[in-house]
């Protein structure tokens, strides 16, 4: 009996002593946010876990967001300031020009329709066709802006209203000022009895140096095989010859 009463009293000890036990946090305890927290523990704000049901945070609440200075992600709602220089202009069919933008200036409009005023550039002499809104073919289109006139697509004009054709069956001449060039495809083309051209503005200096040369040849009996470029230069009647050297 003895002994077996002394084995029971250390048993029954812990467990009365347990149960008499409050609940008090060790010092420098986490906050796990489950049990209600006596001892004051001090949530450190910006934690993920539950917040405690008897002491409230003493930071601001993680779904607050401070404003830390950058840029805002969303729009204040004004107006984008609008470049007073940019000044929209209408082409005129009949001349490629506009009456919109001042006499060092040009229209530019790849539709032919309406564009922006722009600063007429420097000519340039190298061979590099574009159809005028006009209908003439320029020998390119810095030539072209130079002298105030709007381009459209690039090579030269091939069909529609507006295209200035010169010879054909009711021979027909360039305005004053262009060239007509005469440009066919196949060498029957210089048999033709009358063959129909282009009409062309030539700078007054070119260069056939650059890029690879559209070979062509001379109508005549020489047959001189040139470029595109050298033929349309000096004005001579050629047609398209790929087998040129």
């Amino acid at each position: 009996m003895l002994r077996s009463g002394f084995f029971l009293l250390p048993i029954a000890c812990v467990m009365a002593c347990s149960s008499g036990i409050s609940d008090v946090a060790p010092p420098g305890d986490e906050d796990t946010g489950g049990a209600t927290d006596t001892g004051g523990a001090v949530d450190g704000g910006g934690d993920t876990s539950t917040r405690d049901s008897t002491i409230s945070d003493s930071s601001a609440p993680d779904s607050v967001v401070i404003d830390a200075g950058g840029p805002d992600s969303t729009g204040t709602g004004e107006a984008t300031p609008v470049d007073a220089t940019v000044r929209t202009c209408v082409v005129k069919s009949a001349t490629g020009t506009s009456d919109d933008c001042a006499t060092d200036e040009y229209c530019d409009s790849p539709d032919c329709l309406s564009g922006t005023c722009k600063h007429r550039p420097v000519s340039s002499v190298n061979f590099d066709p574009i159809c005028g809104c006009d209908g003439i073919t320029y020998w390119n289109s810095p030539w072209a802006h130079s002298v105030g006139h709007s381009t459209g697509a690039a090579g030269p004009c091939s069909s529609g209203p507006l295209v200035k054709t010169c010879g054909g069956l009711t021979p027909k001449s360039c305005p004053a000022g262009y060239e007509c060039i005469l440009h066919g495809t196949t060498p029957s083309w210089c048999t033709a009895p009358s063959p129909q051209g282009l009409c062309w503005s030539l700078p007054p200096d070119t260069d056939c140096s650059g890029g690879a040369p559209q070979k062509a040849r001379l109508c005549g009996a020489a047959g001189t095989c040139v470029s595109a470029c050298q033929a349309i230069r000096k004005a001579d009647n050629f047609y398209d010859d790929p087998t040129c050297p």
